[in-house]
């Protein structure tokens, strides 16, 4: 079974697995980025907005077919690894159980969706939402060999298989929207492929390794329900500040509204890749750090806050000036109005970043409930601010709820890390940021006063100006050390 990786070894293989989700998370999500050029060209914003709304649906269905259990069944494996028959009645329980209930709650909401959701989004629409209701059943399925995988570190046979499966999927959807003129639902029916190939991949890796038979274990059921049922509420919190907003769009605006609303958050979704990928290599780092030397890990931290702020500041800055190129070279016409909110939520996205490592606390704290607590309070608050501003605003309510939302839910997490940890954070280095950021910004206005009844490309031109202000008052400020930024991540951080 799995063995365990001991001091040396195991930060060379955190080191090695990281990268290997680092390269996942990219190429997985700039795929989504590098087809929305494609699927905005062949699609409306129409099907696009239906195309987000079932996604949404996905989401939700997903929390109550899961019930979390799959991060109960990670707590446990290794309890349960310690010979081929005792992991073998584990891995089956849990499969057999999400088999059997995940069946149940999708006859449920099949018939629903024929009830009541086929006549709010139209009867013609039923075949998706019959789709979205069986797609979570088989990645929740598909979940237990990868998490098999992913526990005896096998991370390329997760990687690899997925990617090829991703481009397999884009492929597909782009040929039945050609092809055969399916708009909508070409795209959705690739997905529909894709979720199946991943669904039959992963349980023929657990079947390959003799680890399916049937047997289920109602004491081994009960202690993953009393683990996996109080994250529930953590999830459906989650879910309502990342997706609730497309479906309260549609209902008092429509399809249309909510597919540029949804062009512009994905063409925002490069800087929270960015993000979640520099912390799936720190935070493993960081866990490490604060269990065996606190002190180095505040030290660290110390240097690693004002650094990190300085990237994604500029990151959001420039994602936020070049918007409106960015939109017109992602997508189709039709949707290049979205540009506009790209600021917002790419703004709102920067914010997030800090919370981050604020809200790992309360893992290392040993206090979730605390986190429980303030994603539930954001969730509260993005659901009210659509609900109320929606109807008056429309999609650029959307925006400014996802904001304050996650602004909210960082201010939650930045008070409890200071108040437990006495991290002395390098305020003059931020303070000096921000002032880099006016500075640049009143550049950036005189350009566009400058060159805005020009034939000249303004793309190049905010990058050539901004830029070496940008780079002169960052090294005159001293605020950017890339040596230091680098022994973040070194090993001496984990002695």
């Amino acid at each position: 079974m799995t063995k365990y990786i001991h001091s040396g070894s195991h930060i060379k293989t955190l080191l090695k697995n990281s990268s290997w989700y680092f390269i996942s998370s990219i190429l997985s999500k700039g795929l989504g980025i590098i087809l929305m050029p494609i699927m905005t060209r062949l699609l409306t914003t129409t099907d696009y907005g239906l195309l987000s709304n079932l996604n949404a649906i996905i989401g939700f269905v997903t929390v109550f077919i899961s019930l979390y259990i799959d991060s109960a069944f990670n707590r446990f494996y290794f309890e349960h690894n310690e010979s081929q028959k005792s992991l073998k009645e584990y891995i089956s329980t849990f499969f057999w159980f999400v088999t059997f209930w995940g069946a149940f709650v999708t006859f449920i909401l099949i018939i629903v969706s024929k009830f009541y959701l086929a006549s709010l989004y139209s009867i013609k629409f039923f075949p998706l939402l019959f789709g979205a209701s069986i797609i979570p059943l088989f990645i929740q399925l598909a979940a237990f060999g990868s998490h098999y995988l992913r526990n005896n570190l096998k991370i390329k046979l997760i990687v690899i298989p997925n990617l090829v499966i991703s481009i397999l999927t884009i492929i597909v959807s782009i040929f039945l929207i050609i092809k055969f003129d399916l708009g909508v639902v070409g795209r959705f029916y690739g997905i529909l492929l894709g979720v199946f190939l991943s669904f039959i991949y992963f349980t023929f890796i657990l079947i390959q390794k003799k680890l399916i038979i049937f047997y289920l274990d109602k004491k081994l059921i009960i202690a993953g329900l009393k683990y996996s049922l109080p994250l529930v509420p953590l999830a459906l919190s989650s879910w309502i500040t990342q997706l609730s907003d497309r479906i309260i769009l549609t209902y008092y605006t429509d399809f249309s509204e909510t597919g540029l609303y949804d062009v512009a958050y994905k063409a925002s979704l490069t800087l929270r890749i960015f993000t979640e990928s520099i912390f799936q290599v720190y935070s493993p780092m960081m866990i490490s750090m604060y269990t065996h030397d606190k002190e180095a890990f505040r030290s660290k931290l110390k240097k690693f806050i004002p650094q990190f702020n300085w990237i994604m500041l500029f990151a959001a800055f420039y994602l936020a000036i070049l918007s409106k190129e960015i939109i017109i070279i992602l997508t189709g016409s039709k949707f290049h109005s979205a540009y506009t909110l790209v600021p917002i939520i790419v703004f709102a996205y920067y914010i997030s970043s800090h919370q981050k490592y604020f809200g790992s606390i309360f893992g290392l704290k040993k206090k979730t409930y605390l986190s429980t607590v303030g994603y539930f309070l954001q969730a509260l608050i993005n659901l009210t601010l659509n609900i109320i501003f929606i109807p008056i605003l429309g999609k650029v309510a959307a925006a400014w709820s996802t904001f304050f939302s996650l602004f909210f839910l960082t201010i939650w997490s930045g008070f409890w890390f200071f108040k437990w940890e006495s991290v002395k954070i390098e305020w003059n280095k931020i303070i000096k940021t921000f002032l880099i950021l006016i500075i640049v910004y009143i550049v950036y206005l005189g350009i566009n006063t400058v060159f805005k009844y020009t034939a000249v490309p303004m793309f190049f031109i905010k990058l050539l100006i901004t830029a070496p202000v940008i780079l002169f008052f960052t090294y005159k400020f001293e605020i950017i050390n890339i040596k230091g930024i680098m022994g973040i991540f070194n090993k001496k951080g984990f002695k």
